[in-house]
């Protein structure tokens, strides 16, 4: 993976030789695929975002990106003293610190997912119901952005490549192959030197 706003790859000089890169751009438009988004996931940055009852959250993500929801959290684990103090009176002494909606998760997943951005309004009949209702809550949402975009680059033998970054932009590597085919042509590249047998 490179890191560096700009990689610079050198000219190759073997006989009709190649390089397939696979990479991401996360200003690039392209075909997406789950198995290189997975392989990709632990390099996107982690979002957090919290609200608490009657409060907007909003969840964005920057151009051809969307959002990936990891993990929702609705309800209180923690006394209102320490997160999201109610405004009713003497709600203190009702409340639930153990409760949780389970449908959070889902609920959040429906109005979020693929999306560069995504508004809720944090209340309980956004999900439908409420299993403590003497209990002021709070939306915790745990997200990404996964990239949509990814393209394939193939340089021919004797050329130079050189892929950039925009400033802040990072270009990570997929995959890379060097060589030939089986009969010995190399990929979209037409040959201008006799080909050398493998031995």
């Amino acid at each position: 993976m490179c890191c560096a706003p700009q990689c610079f790859i050198g000219a190759f000089h073997s006989a009709s030789l190649f390089v397939a890169i696979t990479f991401l751009f996360i200003t690039a438009e392209a075909l997406h695929t789950d198995i290189v988004n997975a392989l990709m996931m632990e390099s996107l940055k982690n979002n957090l975002v919290q609200a608490c009852d009657g409060e907007k959250i909003t969840l964005h993500c920057p151009r051809n990106t969307h959002i990936l929801i990891e993990n929702t959290f609705y309800g209180r684990l923690v006394p209102s003293t320490e997160l999201c103090p109610s405004t009713a009176p003497n709600t203190f002494t009702l409340e639930d610190t153990s409760c949780d909606i389970a449908e959070a998760h889902a609920k959040v997943l429906e109005q979020c997912r693929n999306k560069r951005k995504c508004k809720i309004v944090v209340k309980p009949s956004f999900f439908d119901r409420d299993p403590c209702p003497n209990t002021s809550k709070y939306l915790q949402i745990s997200y990404k952005c996964k990239p949509i975009s990814f393209d394939d680059q193939n340089f021919c033998e004797g050329s130079n490549m050189q892929l950039s970054c925009k400033q802040n932009k990072r270009l990570a590597i997929y995959s890379a192959q060097y060589g030939r085919t089986v009969n010995g042509q190399a990929m979209h590249c037409t040959p201008n030197t006799p080909v050398a047998k493998d031995i």
